[in-house]
């Protein structure tokens, strides 16, 4: 009785046949095309989000020193007032 047994090599990562060349593979390019731009959209969402997000927090740092700011000329206004320095 004969058995047969294989010698080909594969690659552990895809699975493939050790032996071929890069031309010789199967074309995945569209493929690995589009998880990079995939990817690449991700990552510009994630900018995108956080760039909001600092302007909004700039824009409730401003809002809160205007407030701060007109706070403490209404107290300025009531210490002239109350020392008989009206305006």
């Amino acid at each position: 009785m004969l058995t047969l047994v294989a010698c080909g090599r594969t690659s552990a990562d895809d699975r493939t046949d050790a032996g071929r060349t890069g031309s010789e593979r199967p074309d995945n390019s569209g493929t690995e095309q589009a998880a990079k731009r995939i990817a690449d959209l991700e990552r510009e969402i994630e900018q995108r989000k956080q760039s909001r997000e600092y302007r909004s927090i700039t824009d409730k740092i401003k809002a809160n020193r205007e407030t701060i700011d007109q706070r403490d000329r209404q107290q300025e206004k009531s210490r002239r007032r109350s020392r008989g320095m009206e305006i």
